[in-house]
C-alpha cells in the first residue's frame, strides 16, 4: 500500500520571520493553560491565553504520527481470512509479509481460483477503506494520507477557546485570518518531519509547540472554519508540500486560482516566513496557476 512522502518545506528566505517570543503551558489535570506571545510581519506583539481539555490533548498526543502500515496489513488480512472461512469453493489465505498482504488460494478449478482471488482482493480493499476511515486517513491519487479536510472540520469546535483568545471573528475574515496565520507561522517547524513524514493533529501541534506543513495548515484552517463556518476552505497539495486555500474575495496581489468554479486565495501557514493571506510564492504559486495541484475541500 503506497504511502505519500510528505516532506514539509521551509520556503525561501524572507526579510521577516514569525517570532514566538514566549510559550508557557501549565499542564493541569482538567485543562492545559496556554499563554503565547509572538510578533507579526510589522513587528507588533500579540498575546493569546486559552485553555484546552487535557483529555483531548492527550488523545492527540497518543495518536501515531505515521500511518501504521503493518497494523493495517494485519487488519485487512484478518478480514480476508474471516471471509474465506464462510464461503464455498477455493479457500483463500491472506498472509502478512513485512507490511504487505499476500493472497493465495487452493482449489481444483483455475477459473474458480482466479475468481476467489479477485473477490478476496475486493474484501481486502473494503477492509482497508474501513481501517483508513476509522483511523483518520484517506487516499489521494492512490496514496494514503491523513484525512486533512476531515480533521479541519472535526477539530474546529475543539479550537473555539483559541479563536476567542485571538479576538474572535472579525467582519473582514482577513483581519482575524492574518492574526491567526502569524500565530501558526510562529510555531516552531518540526525538523524531523522532513525525513520522517510526521503529521501532528491540531491539539498535538499546540501541546508540543511544533509541526510541519500539513500539520500547521490543518491547525490554521480549523481556526478559520470555527471562526467562519460558511467560508470555503481547502487543503492544497503539490508534490512534497501542503498549504491552505480560502474562498475569499480577491485582493490585488493575491495568489489565486480557480478550481471547480470556485476562486481560491492561497495561504502559506508553514512559516517561519511571515506571509499574509494571498502571499504564496515559488513552486506552490506556479503549480496552482497551471492547475497542477490537488484540492481537498472541507465540506
Amino acid at each position: 500500500m503506497p504511502v505519500a512522502t510528505f516532506a514539509a518545506l521551509l520556503l525561501g528566505s524572507a526579510s521577516v520571520e514569525a517570532a514566538q517570543v514566549a510559550h508557557d503551558v501549565e499542564k493541569g489535570k482538567p485543562t492545559w493553560s496556554f499563554e503565547v506571545t509572538w510578533t507579526d510581519a510589522e513587528g507588533a506583539r500579540h498575546e493569546a491565553a486559552y485553555e484546552l481539555p487535557n483529555r483531548l490533548i492527550q488523545q492527540d498526543l497518543q495518536e501515531p504520527m505515521k500511518f501504521q502500515q503493518k497494523q493495517a496489513a494485519h487488519v485487512t488480512a484478518k478480514a480476508v481470512n474471516a471471509w474465506s472461512g464462510t464461503r464455498k469453493g477455493p479457500k483463500v489465505e491472506a498472509k502478512v509479509v513485512g507490511t504487505t498482504v499476500q493472497l493465495s488460494a487452493k482449489g481444483q478449478s483455475r477459473s474458480a481460483i482466479k475468481q476467489a482471488l479477485g473477490d478476496a482482493q475486493e474484501v481486502r480493499q473494503q477492509a482497508l477503506a474501513g481501517y483508513l476511515d476509522a483511523n483518520g486517513y484517506t487516499t489521494i491519487d492512490g496514496k494514503i494520507l491523513p484525512d486533512h479536510a476531515r480533521h479541519v472540520d472535526e477539530y474546529a469546535d475543539d479550537l473555539a477557546p483559541l479563536v476567542v483568545a485571538l479576538g474572535g471573528p472579525t467582519d473582514d475574515p482577513r483581519v482575524f485570518g492574518n492574526k491567526a496565520l502569524s500565530m501558526v507561522q510562529s510555531i516552531p517547524y518540526e525538523q524531523r518531519a522532513k525525513v520522517s513524514d510526521l503529521y501532528r493533529r491540531p491539539l498535538s501541534v499546540l501541546g508540543r509547540n511544533k509541526g510541519d506543513c500539513d500539520s500547521k495548515t490543518v491547525l490554521f484552517l480549523a481556526l478559520m472554519h470555527e471562526a467562519y463556518p460558511d467560508l470555503p476552505v481547502a487543503i492544497v497539495y503539490r508534490p512534497g508540500h501542503a498549504y491552505a486555500a480560502l474562498g475569499l474575495e480577491r485582493q490585488r496581489g493575491d495568489m489565486r486560482f480557480r478550481e471547480d468554479g470556485q476562486v481560491w486565495v492561497g495561504v502559506e501557514p508553514v512559516g517561519p516566513a511571515v506571509r499574509s493571506i494571498g502571499e504564496v510564492r515559488g513552486k506552490s504559486r506556479r503549480r496552482a496557476k497551471l492547475g497542477m495541484v490537488h484540492l481537498a475541500v472541507v465540506e
